[in-house]
């Protein structure tokens, strides 16, 4: 029997986690501290001509060294919608739609926790969790587009977001666009 298309987009996700947080750094780390190559004539591609080639003379370093050249990019502000009040009976009402729409979903009866969130976001529409939790019930239920336009607006509000990034890069993907 063929997993489902969640099952397979969840399967993905976790291999994908995987690589990011635990492969990556171990080849991060071979690779910058492994011995420096032994020096081999270097061959140019075809028809460029070797004297317009040139082995890179750069020392080796240490991991804290590469980590420092990486530029971060600064993150734009966004104009967020107010959301409600703190302890206001607006915050109240959204937190409890958010609290049945997740137990819903639990439950597999996505279309009423897809109600409740919508409910909920209508209440607080700059809320990143109600978008992330919106956009993680669309795929539950098969609705992929809608899933990655949620993840697109949770990005809007934090760009650092990791889940968002790797979610609308895996639907990309799936949609043949990456």
């Amino acid at each position: 029997m063929r997993p489902s298309a969640a099952a397979r987009r969840s399967h993905r996700l976790r291999v994908l986690m995987h690589t990011v947080t635990v492969v990556l750094p171990c080849v991060l780390s071979l690779c910058l501290y492994a011995d420096p190559p032994r020096a081999t004539p270097l061959l140019p591609p075809p028809g460029i001509p070797a004297s317009r080639v040139a082995p890179l003379q750069r020392p080796p370093m240490t991991l804290v060294a590469a980590l420092r050249e990486i530029h971060h990019p600064t993150v734009a502000p966004v104009a967020l919608a107010p959301g409600p009040t703190p302890g206001s009976a607006t915050e109240s009402e959204a937190l409890r739609r958010y609290v049945r729409g997740r137990q819903r979903a639990m439950d597999g009866q996505y279309a009423r926790a897809a109600d409740d969130i919508d409910a909920a976001l209508r209440l607080d529409p700059g809320s990143t969790a109600l978008h992330s939790t919106r956009a993680r019930i669309a795929g539950a239920a098969g609705d992929l587009p809608r899933a990655k336009a949620e993840w697109e607006a949770v990005l809007a509000r934090d760009p650092t977001d990791l889940q968002a990034l790797i979610s609308v890069g895996i639907a990309e993907f799936d949609a043949g666009q990456a």
